[in-house]
């Protein structure tokens, strides 16, 4: 049989075990939220970060392509200037007359739209 004096240190001795259970796992927490640490150290330091990814930037730049270059021939620049211009030109052309139909375009979807809402609620 326990003494309840006995019961009550244990007792006591339990919840301050506890509570230095949960202040070690908050803390074991905290050591391992990474994301919010880097997001504290950007906020702190950002010129650092900043200049870091700009030279991390850099030296990815220099790393030299392992694909090799691809040479068109036969096809001289003069061609190539006026195939580009013409390109540019249909893109243009394309993108006025899908400007001019986006009004007739939505016009349809909303008829169609009503008419199948209203199908379903009948």
């Amino acid at each position: 049989m326990v003494i309840p004096s006995d019961k009550q240190s244990l007792r006591l001795q339990l919840d301050s075990s506890r509570h230095r259970l949960e202040q070690m796992v908050q803390a074991l927490r905290d050591d391992a939220d990474v994301g919010t640490r880097i997001k504290t150290s950007v906020a702190r330091h950002p010129g650092s970060w900043f200049g870091a990814a700009a030279v991390a930037g850099l030296l990815c730049s220099l790393i030299p392509s392992s694909r090799p270059k691809t040479v068109v021939k036969g096809v001289s620049p003069k061609e190539r200037k006026e195939s580009a211009g013409l390109a540019a030109l249909s893109l243009a052309a394309v993108k006025m007359a899908l400007t001019f139909a986006k009004p007739a375009f939505t016009k349809w979807a909303q008829a169609k739209f009503k008419r199948e809402v209203g199908s379903r609620n009948r």
